[in-house]
Order: structure tokens, then sequence, then C-alpha cells
């Protein structure tokens, strides 16, 4: 994965983190794990996390091979559950993304599902 790959990766990350505009301590926690999994430096990640170019993002995640695209829905799914539960706006986040990723609705509840567990 080239470091486009993961800048993606991460802003899309930090994009579902924020998507209920409730950004719990928990869920910083997570990102900067997942940030740093992703093995960016400091400017990487605040690249990352810069919300601007977030269509670019979409499109490089959508052009991955379906198992990187599985494994990062999971990752998603993680994030979206990193404060304990999953609203509305979360929801409606990773819904769109694992369209935009061709993934079905199998695939999403797969990953809601063990997210779900991880985080109980």
């Amino acid at each position: 994965m080239d470091l486009n790959d993961r800048i993606a990766r991460g802003r899309l990350i930090a994009s579902m983190v924020a998507a209920d505009d409730d950004v719990t301590a928990s869920e910083l926690e997570f990102l900067e794990r997942a940030l740093g999994r992703l093995g960016l430096s400091v400017e990487e990640r605040k690249s990352a996390l810069s919300l601007i170019n977030a269509k670019a993002a979409e499109e490089l995640i959508a052009g991955l091979d379906r198992i990187d695209r599985l494994d990062f829905l999971n990752e998603l799914a993680e994030a979206a559950y990193a404060d304990g539960h999953l609203d509305d706006h979360e929801r409606d986040y990773i819904d769109r993304l694992a369209q935009v990723m061709a993934l079905g609705e199998d695939d999403l509840e797969e990953a809601l599902g063990r997210a779900r567990a991880l985080a109980s």
C-alpha cells in the first residue's frame, strides 16, 4: 500500500470517527492507533486528518482489491464502534462507503457484527 493509499484510509477513518459530530476520547484513541497501524508520520497524519479531499480518498479506496476493501470495511466498523455504539450518522457514513467500495449488505452486516462484538 503506497503513501497515498495510507493517507486516504486515514482520512476516511477520521471521517468515520467524526460522522456523529461527537468525538469521544475512546474514538480519538482508536483513531491514533489506526493512524499508527498505517505507519503515518506526524506530517502524514495531519494530511490524513484534513477532510478537504475526502472524495479523492473514496476514489482510491474504491480501486482496492476485494480483500483490501473488506479489511478496510472492518476497520471502519471498528471506528464506528470505538465509543461503544453505532449512531445513525455513523451508520449512514459506513453504508455510503460500503457502496463506494461495491461491497454488499452481507459484507457490511458481518463487519458491523464483528466490531460490535469487539466493543462489548
